[in-house]
């Protein structure tokens, strides 16, 4: 005779429930200081960033080197990544074929926030 075992989602998921899903604390630790930006283009897509996809920006870290970043060059808002090494002045790249920029609030370009988290759809 066969035995009779439980079947489904409940008997698969009953050992590994955690309670109660809480994506606030775990991915805006810091409200006051958390926004969105929807990307718009394809310069990260090596960082699996896509278009249409919502990176979760925290102006309260401090930005380091190979971070994914929001910064502002005039009135464009970028999506890149921090690229600061030793003795170097901090600059923004992207995917090729984009040319890196410098960061310089001076000329205009300004680091905003650390890009802690993406979002994206599935359906």
């Amino acid at each position: 005779m066969a035995e009779r075992l439980p079947t489904g989602f409940h008997a698969a998921a009953a050992d590994r429930a955690e309670g109660r899903v809480d994506l606030q604390a775990r991915f805006v630790p810091h409200p006051h200081a958390t926004f969105l930006v929807r990307c718009a283009s394809e310069v990260l897509t090596s960082r699996a960033i896509l278009v249409g996809d919502l990176c979760i920006v925290d102006r309260s870290l401090e930005p380091r080197h190979g971070d994914v970043v929001i910064a502002m060059a005039g009135a464009e808002v970028l999506v890149r990544v921090l690229d600061h090494g030793p003795g170097r002045r901090p600059s923004l790249v992207g995917d090729p074929p984009l040319q890196p920029i410098s960061v310089d609030p001076e000329a205009g370009v300004e680091l905003w926030g650390v890009v802690s988290a993406v979002i994206r759809a599935l359906r």
